[in-house]
């Protein structure tokens, strides 16, 4: 499927995750306001680490190379029984380190008693989680579309629905324990469909445990672990510096801007995932690999920069209609995050070709080093400009990081295929 074709199709499943991002947004900040925000935050990323822990380090080389191998089944199943196996491993191993370190991570990320208590469910069902995402992988290697966009759907409807009466009737732990559960309400309830796929047979998740098999999907893990683990952990580390310094109130604020960026870059990143990394797994020779990086760079640039000046023009309605006159403090932390948006996705569009062509030391080190540069120059800016200072540290250290990644690619890109 072409770039324009899987993006109109994505663009539905995205369509309907803001709306009900917005829905959620606004009585969020009716019935919490903004300090419960922040703690929305920081579960948030704790589920991201969680994930990413429990194998979700390795779903980008599940995607890559079911989509690399797409013509040999025998290497798939493989691929995907060895990935199920170390994925319940994970899962167990993180379940159990969360359960016996609850009040270490609640005196550390939640000066508010609130959603402390849904950390427990997260260790009950994190093994299912992690085997919902692992399976997505599988599904957007395979190039199945259709069915991918079709669980993202039911699931973001499922997480509008439940996530809205949660807040309503149980505050900050209810819409904390919706966002646990929708996902796999929505397989379940996608699970007629996906039963009617050939390829989805037990017997080829049951291949036996491939000693090089199990090292490949190692090399995954620890390029995705730089990213998977260190952003998230950064985040964390950054809002509750804010938490400390500045407030809760401020913190909320800052997350609010952050989420108003996933909502709208979650169009272009979604369709990087689903599109992007595949293609860039299977392309056989440079010429095709740089074309293909020119028309990607020609989609993402435009589309991005019309959304970030959009946003920043209209700015005051979306905090009126998102939120409430509580966030009054976020109209300043537009301008720097908007532009911070840009650099984001124009490296972004590299990173993935270091993840589909496998650039382990290179992906590793940059990610590590501006991890470090990120939370260095949040602070920087923060004790110098204020909270706005947040958003300049932001935009400034993806510059940064487009370049480095850039110039990085620029003298590798050819021996990928020597």
């Amino acid at each position: 499927m072409s770039l324009v074709k899987t993006s109109l199709l994505n663009s539905v499943s995205v369509a309907i995750k803001i709306l009900s991002g917005v829905v959620i947004n606004k009585l969020f900040a009716i019935y919490i306001g903004p300090a419960g925000y922040s703690t929305y935050g920081q579960f948030q990323n704790i589920l991201t680490v969680a994930n990413n822990c429990a194998g979700g380090v390795f779903l980008s080389g599940v995607t890559k190379e079911t989509a690399g191998n797409f013509e040999n089944a025998r290497k798939q199943h493989i691929f995907w029984s060895n990935a199920i196996k170390l994925t319940l491993i994970m899962a167990f191993i993180t379940s159990g380190l969360i359960f016996f370190n609850i009040e270490r991570i609640k005196v550390a990320f939640f000066p508010l008693e609130s959603g402390v208590s849904t950390l427990y469910l997260l260790v009950i069902l994190l093994p299912l989680i992690a085997l919902n995402n692992l399976f997505l992988s599988i599904v957007n290697g395979k190039k199945e579309n259709y069915l991918y966009v079709y669980i993202n759907i039911v699931g973001n409807i499922i997480f509008g629905i439940i996530g809205s009466l949660a807040i309503i009737y149980f505050g900050l732990s209810g819409i904390i324990y919706s966002m646990l559960l929708s996902p796999l309400l929505g397989l379940i309830f996608c699970l007629k469909k996906i039963l009617k796929i050939e390829w989805i047979k037990l017997k080829n998740l049951l291949e036996p445990i491939d000693r090089k098999t199990f090292n490949k999907i190692s090399l995954y893990a620890l390029m995705g672990a730089t990213s998977a683990i260190l952003v998230p952990l950064t985040t964390l580390y950054i809002r509750s510096y804010i938490e400390i310094n500045y407030g809760m109130k401020s913190a909320g604020n800052w997350q609010a801007v952050q989420k108003i960026s996933d909502l709208y870059l979650g169009i272009i990143t979604s369709t990087l995932s689903i599109y992007f990394l595949p293609r860039i797994a299977e392309i056989k020779n440079f010429r095709e690999l740089t074309l293909e990086i020119k028309k990607v760079y020609l989609f993402v640039l435009p589309l991005v920069i019309s959304l970030a000046s959009l946003i920043y023009v209209f700015r005051n309605i979306l905090i009126e209609y998102l939120f409430s006159k509580e966030f009054s403090e976020l109209s300043e932390l537009f301008f720097w995050q908007m532009i911070g948006d840009v650099f984001k996705m124009g490296s972004w569009v590299m990173a993935y070709i270091m993840i589909g062509r496998g650039l382990v030391k290179s992906y590793i080190g940059t990610e590590i080093l501006f991890c470090g540069v990120s939370y260095g120059l949040n602070v920087l800016f923060m004790d110098q400009y204020g909270l706005i200072g947040s958003t300049m540290g932001y935009a400034i250290c993806y510059l940064l990081y487009w370049a480095t990644i850039f110039f990085t690619i620029k003298y590798q890109i050819r021996e990928l295929f020597i």
